[in-house]
């Protein structure tokens, strides 16, 4: 079996190209593009339960509180979901699950982000 580093796994993957997109936007701090972001790649089911206004000021108040963001394990990596650990400037860790629905465009049907530990 061949070895594929993280960073492989991750633009082969669906949802892993998603995770990047949504998390390179995030840590830039490009709050605008991320707003189009999450309009044009969340399912509308979870645009219904919480609009892409609501969502942005979600994430921008996680980013507000624990800042950037980079991979320090990763759980699981297939080609529709990504579950993993991430890690701020400070050492503290969050959960991070992203699902995407098998169809294109791949829609994010899950994104969970919490610190780790919590729920």
């Amino acid at each position: 079996m061949e070895y594929i580093d993280l960073k492989t796994a991750l633009a082969l993957s669906s949802a892993g190209k998603r995770f990047i997109a949504q998390m390179t936007l995030y840590n830039s701090g490009n709050f605008d593009r991320l707003l189009t972001f999450i309009t044009d790649s969340y399912a509308p089911e979870l645009l219904e339960t919480q609009p892409a206004p609501d969502r942005l000021a979600t994430m921008q108040q996680a980013q507000d509180e624990a800042g950037r963001l980079r991979i320090f394990h990763h759980i699981s990596v297939d080609d529709y979901r990504v579950v993993l650990l991430l890690q701020n400037q400070s050492g503290d860790l969050f959960y991070n699950r992203l699902k995407v629905s098998e169809d294109y465009p791949h829609l994010i049907t899950q994104y969970i982000h919490r610190p780790h530990g919590a729920g």
